[in-house]
């Protein structure tokens, strides 16, 4: 038997009233009573049951030859399994029995299993299912209009600043003692008790390290901050490593200036990528500012010309290192490009090449190289007056040596001279003279 389980959030996950420990007693329940479908694979997301595509991960899988024909696929109930229109709903059920899988819902006549063949044989099947899914429905299409009034209200207290009636709460603490997740920036704590009773923030200890990558943002790119501020001591609110990536959304997100402004997740159309829509106006003074607007500009500017620099092009216009277009692997030609490595490590410079046998690379410490070019005794050896020294010295030796030429090239015309005037008197050339 394999377990699908979903939530909406992320926050619902350990929530024991819909999350999954909910729909894992559900699964374990259903197994107990159907042992001849032993757990096989339990598969977790938290994704909405109104999108699409929800289910291609076990119509892969089947093809792999992961799951098998007879397997079923047992979800705690309709509502869980999707709150798409019945159409679309019905149309994921017959995709999922085109493979030989089969389906049960823990909450449909004591977890019946049953496929296409099955549904069709009964007519009281068919009607209890769409019943099932219509309810889904309603109760996902009632759900949006509840959430999209608490936004509206949520927006208007916060322009207002009634932050206490917002859904910005004070940082706290859930029971297995990690942090709950707040809804503002990391280095910002909201207090209930500031501006008057209505709530407000304050910069806390680890502002620090925003102020930090501004410094660093000046003159160096994003993976290079990434991995100075990992030697420095800097971890993401879980303890993790913090890449260039993450880093860039900090430089360019204006929260560092105080400012807030609502959004919503909009879905492309072609692509299905997520992705975060500003809705409304911007409200420049919500939070305390963690750098000046004169940093913040300068920063952006650096940035742009790192962005823009003609010396490397990778297909989005960034410098990626100093060496970009211009080093290439000895093994396939490919260009050799810069990969930051997750956990702290080194970058490395490999081949871009995924076809290439060359696996590995060498470490790359752009900071190190640039301090030692920037120790580097240019002016002994390269300044106007040193090539000026080096040029007479070049001269002399040339002197002296044309000199010695020039004497060399007289005793040989003498010697001819003598040859001349030996032969001219009949006389013997002088053995010694051709030693």
């Amino acid at each position: 038997a394999i377990s699908y389980q979903r939530v909406s959030t992320q926050g619902q996950t350990a929530d024991e009233k819909s999350g999954f420990p909910r729909q894992q007693a559900a699964f374990d329940d259903w197994c107990a009573r159907h042992p001849e479908h032993p757990p096989l694979q339990t598969y977790r997301i938290a994704r909405s049951g109104a999108e699409a595509g929800r289910f291609d991960w076990l119509i892969d899988g089947v093809k792999r030859g992961d799951f098998m024909p007879g397997d079923v696929l047992v979800v705690e109930s309709i509502n869980r399994f999707g709150r798409e229109a019945m159409a679309d709903t019905l149309e994921n059920l017959f995709e999922i029995w085109k493979t030989g899988v089969k389906t049960a819902f823990c909450d449909h006549r004591d977890g019946q299993i049953f496929d296409k063949a099955e549904f069709n044989a009964d007519q009281s099947t068919i009607f209890l299912l769409a019943g099932k899914i219509t309810a889904a429905r309603d109760l996902h299409l009632d759900r949006k209009k509840w959430t999209q009034g608490a936004i509206t209200e949520n927006h208007e207290a916060i322009y207002a600043g009634r932050l206490n009636d917002s859904h910005f709460k004070e940082r706290s603490l859930r029971e297995d003692g990690k942090p709950k997740k707040v809804h503002y920036k990391f280095w910002l704590d909201k207090w209930n008790h500031l501006n008057n009773g209505n709530g407000g923030f304050e910069l806390n200890d680890r502002a620090k390290w925003i102020q930090r990558m501004f410094e660093l943002a000046l003159s160096m790119g994003q993976d290079l901050i990434a991995d100075k501020l990992y030697e420095e001591g800097f971890r993401s609110e879980e303890g993790k490593y913090l890449n260039g990536k993450a880093i860039g959304s900090y430089l360019s997100d204006r929260a560092v200036l105080g400012e807030w402004f609502p959004t919503t997740i909009e879905k492309d159309p072609v692509t299905g990528a997520r992705k975060k829509k500003q809705v409304g106006p911007v409200k420049p003074d919500l939070f305390p500012p963690a750098v000046s607007e004169e940093l913040f500009n300068r920063v952006q500017e650096a940035r742009f010309k790192r962005r823009t620099n003609e010396t490397y092009n990778n297909g989005g216009g960034s410098l990626k290192h100093l060496f970009g277009g211009a080093c290439y692997c000895d093994e396939c030609g490919g260009l050799v490009d810069r990969f930051t490595q997750k956990g702290g490590y080194k970058p490395m410079l490999r081949c871009r090449n995924r076809q290439c046998s060359a696996k590995k690379g060498i470490h790359y410490n752009e900071a190190e190289l640039l301090g030692q070019l920037q120790g580097f005794r240019c002016n002994q050896f390269f300044r106007d007056d040193r090539k000026g020294e080096l040029l007479s010295q070049i001269n002399q030796q040339m002197l002296a040596e044309q000199d010695e030429l020039n004497k060399e090239k007289a005793k040989l015309m003498n010697l001819q001279a003598s040859q001349v005037q030996i032969a001219l008197q009949g006389r013997e050339w002088p053995e010694h003279l051709d030693a």
